[in-house]
C-alpha cells in the first residue's frame, strides 16, 4: 500500500466512523432513551460499532482500479511512483507513528502513576475498625467479605483492586449517619460485585492507546455516567432508603469540594 492508498483508507475510515458517532450520540435524545441499564448497554455497543464497523468488508464500497494513461508503452502511474523518493513517504509515516506512540506512552504512564498512587493509599490506610453495623449488614446481604479501609489522602469513597478488591473511604465516612453509611457501603460493594474497577482499567488502557479516535473521548464518559446510575438505582433498590442515600451523596460531594 502506497501513501496515497493509505491516506484514502484513513480518510474513508474517519468519515464512516465519524458519521456513525454523530448519529449514535444524537439517537438517545431523539428516542428519549433514559433507562440507565439500557443506556450502559447502548453506549458500549456504540463504541464497538464505531471502532470496528468501518473495517467490515463491503463489496459495494470497493473502488475500481484507478485508471491510468499510457505514453509510448510507459504507464504514467509507474513513472510517478518510481520517481517519488521512497524516503519521504517512509519518513512521514515514521513521524506520525512516533507521535502516536509517544502520546500513547504518556497515557499509559499516567495510568501507571495513578495505580501507584492508589497502591500507596491502600498501604497507608487504616482498617475501618470497629466495622460499623450498616457496613456489616451490607456485606452479609451481598455475600462479599471486602476490607474497608480509611485513607487520609482521599476525599471520596472508591473501590480499588482486581484480585484483592478493597473499598477505600475518606475520613468523612465516619461522620455519616448509619443509613448514609449503609448506602455508601452498598454502592461500593456493588461496584466490586460488578467488577467495575478492572473493566474501567482496561477501558482506560485502550483509551490511552487509541487516543486519537474521537469516540474514545466522547463515549467513555457516557459509559461511566450510565454505570454510576445503574449502581445508584441498585443501591436504592437494595437499601430502600432513597432520601438517605441522596443525602450521603450530597455530603460526599460537599466534602470533596472543601478538601
Amino acid at each position: 500500500m502506497n501513501l496515497h492508498e493509505a491516506a484514502t483508507a484513513v480518510l474513508s475510515y474517519a468519515l464512516q466512523s465519524g458519521l456513525l458517532l454523530v448519529v449514535g450520540l444524537v439517537l438517545p435524545r431523539l428516542i428519549r432513551l433514559r433507562h440507565p441499564r439500557t443506556l450502559l448497554f447502548y453506549w458500549r455497543v456504540l463504541l464497538i460499532v464505531v471502532l470496528l464497523l468501518p473495517f467490515a468488508p463491503l463489496d459495494w464500497a470497493r473502488q475500481a482500479p484507478i485508471p491510468y494513461l499510457a505514453l509510448e508503452g510507459v504507464h504514467v502511474e509507474e513513472v510517478v511512483t518510481t520517481t517519488l523518493p521512497a524516503t519521504v513517504q517512509g519518513l512521514s509515516w515514521q513521524i506520525v507513528l512516533l507521535i502516536a506512540t509517544g502520546v500513547a506512552a504518556l497515557g499509559i504512564l499516567r495510568l501507571v502513576l495513578g495505580v501507584g498512587y492508589l497502591n500507596r493509599c491502600r498501604r497507608q490506610a487504616r482498617p475501618l475498625a470497629p466495622t460499623p453495623a450498616p457496613v456489616s449488614k451490607v456485606q452479609e446481604q451481598l455475600g462479599l467479605e471486602v476490607p474497608f479501609l480509611v485513607s487520609d489522602h482521599l476525599t471520596a469513597p472508591l473501590t480499588y483492586g482486581w484480585l484483592r478488591p478493597t473499598v477505600l473511604l475518606p475520613d468523612s465516612f465516619c461522620d455519616l449517619t448509619a443509613d448514609q453509611q449503609e448506602g455508601v457501603a452498598c454502592h461500593e460493594l456493588l461496584h466490586v460485585r460488578r467488577r467495575d474497577w478492572p473493566i474501567t482499567f482496561l477501558d482506560e488502557i485502550f483509551r490511552a492507546v487509541v487516543w486519537f479516535h474521537p469516540a474514545l473521548w466522547l463515549i467513555p464518559p457516557r459509559i461511566a455516567l450510565a454505570r454510576e446510575q445503574v449502581v445508584d438505582a441498585d443501591t436504592v433498590r437494595l437499601t430502600g432508603k432513597r432520601r438517605q442515600y441522596l443525602d450521603a451523596l450530597w455530603r460526599v460531594v460537599c466534602s470533596s469540594q472543601h478538601s
